[in-house]
């Protein structure tokens, strides 16, 4: 039996777009109280983001929200001889422009401005289509049916927050509806991890048993056609004729700095929190490639 992401469902697997659209609107209202906290130097503290401070992450909200909002923005060319840390790809020469046009601006101001066109969105938001499949344009101008969208800046703006977290040690906010929306995007993606980057064998099959404000426990297998799907007849142990190839057991935080890419995962964050029960090459290679992230 093949069933959804989220079946039996994760509270934000079957939402509709008044839900996503107070999901998003939770998460980045939470983004922005939290940063509005910081002190100067938890501002310019560095994030898991190569060559970006926390500062620098809320700037990139503000870039990313600004440009789905349809504000006219005049975003000046980086000097990117200086910024080492950039890749020579088109999605970081798009994110880089506005976060590097606010450095050096007062954390207050930033704040205001996140303040801002968060209110200008609730309200272009509330106001628009409801349909799911309507079309919105998205960050760099892609056009996404809306609940996607609203799944997508959910997910970034969550992550975001969370990488603040993580590096200032202030915990908080992993089981909000933002956190709820970004497990459902990270499931999502499992079957085209296990298949397409680990290259699993038809039949190989995970199962992934997480715990924690997020809790799931879901198994995807490789079918004869080299598409992995998620089922619910792999019950027996791990190893088993009935059973998954491996099960992963972990808690929520940590499956999800793996699958953002956030932590390297042969460090100690990560052997010392993941139970592996199987075929530990399989675990192996599935950790190494869970990220989803750019």
């Amino acid at each position: 039996m093949s069933l959804s992401p989220s079946s039996p469902a994760l509270r934000m697997s079957d939402a509709d777009v008044p839900t996503l659209i107070a999901a998003w609107e939770g998460s980045i209202r939470d983004f922005h109280d939290f940063v509005a906290t910081l002190d100067d130097s938890q501002w310019n503290t560095m994030s898991p983001c190569p060559g970006w401070t926390v500062g620098d992450l809320a700037a990139h909200v503000v870039g990313i929200e600004r440009e789905v909002a349809g504000d006219n923005l005049v975003v000046p060319e980086p000097e990117w001889a200086s910024l080492t840390h950039v890749r020579d790809d088109g999605f970081s020469r798009y994110t880089e422009p506005p976060v590097d046009q606010r450095r050096g601006l007062p954390r207050e101001v930033v704040i205001a401005e996140l303040a801002d066109v968060i209110d200008r969105r609730v309200a272009q938001l509330n106001g628009g289509d409801m349909a799911a499949d309507s079309v919105a344009t998205g960050p760099m101008g892609t056009e996404r049916p809306l609940d996607l969208m609203l799944r997508m800046r959910c997910f970034d703006i969550w992550v975001h927050e969370q990488d603040a977290r993580l590096v200032l040690d202030l915990p908080g906010h992993l089981g909000t509806a933002g956190g709820h929306s970004a497990a459902h995007t990270l499931m999502s993606a499992l079957p085209f991890v296990l298949a397409k980057k680990v290259a699993a064998a038809p039949g190989t099959s995970l199962q992934l048993v997480v715990s924690g404000p997020v809790a799931f426990d879901r198994t995807v297998q490789v079918g004869d056609d080299g598409k992995a799907r998620f089922v619910t007849t792999l019950a027996g142990e791990p190893g088993a004729p009935d059973g998954p190839t491996v099960r992963l057991t972990t808690d929520w935080l940590t499956f999800m700095l793996v699958a953002c890419g956030r932590v390297d995962s042969r460090s100690p964050r990560v052997v010392d929190s993941v139970t592996i029960e199987g075929d530990v090459d399989l675990a192996t290679r599935y950790l190494g490639n869970a990220s989803i992230t750019p």
